[in-house]
């Protein structure tokens, strides 16, 4: 028994060479609706109508710029499968989880250790917390199928966050004096 092919959303596009600045704002607003490139001008999302709303957006913004746009809801049939693009969101939501996960072992470094941190890498790590779990919720409206990459990043996080409460209560205790035995 065939399992059903899922639906696709393409989004077919073209820029002019230049003002550069298109593609990279282009580049960016794909990232940031969680579209993934099935070729260099073709990028792909899952057909909800949330995504169909974003792919109409970005049309009018192509066009707006000089380019050509369209967007059309597509069954893989041959060449690329459902289960290679799906890999695709997979591997673009792991490295995005992974880069918060490195960021939060990164802070983490500048807190822990034998001696007392700085207050200002204290205060670092504490303004960083909110914005990296800001930036899991946002991957996370993106991760479409669930990627692996997930658990591991909101561990690194939670794990920041339980690092940064003891760093912080230790810093809040009152020094004792050691008495002489």
């Amino acid at each position: 028994m065939a399992m059903e092919s899922l639906r696709w959303l393409l989004l077919i596009h073209q820029l002019p060479a230049s003002p550069a600045y298109e593609r990279v704002k282009l580049r960016r607003r794909l990232q940031a609706v969680g579209a993934v490139p099935v070729k260099k001008t073709v990028q792909a999302l899952p057909a909800t109508e949330d995504a169909l709303e974003d792919f109409q957006w970005l049309a009018k913004e192509i066009e707006a710029a000089g380019g050509e746009a369209f967007v059309c809801e597509a069954r893989l049939v041959e060449g690329v499968t459902d289960a290679q693009l799906r890999a695709l969101f997979d591997q673009t939501r792991d490295a995005e989880y992974g880069a918060v996960a490195t960021e939060a072992a990164q802070l983490a470094r500048q807190i822990s250790g034998k001696r007392a941190p700085q207050a200002d890498a204290v205060s670092s790590v504490r303004n960083a917390v909110p914005r990296l779990r800001k930036r899991l919720a946002e991957i996370g409206t993106l991760d479409f199928f669930g990627a692996n990459g997930r658990e591991p990043g909101e561990i690194a996080v939670r794990e920041l966050e339980e690092l940064l409460m003891r760093v912080e209560k230790r810093k809040s205790e009152p020094k004792v004096p050691e008495s002489p035995a």
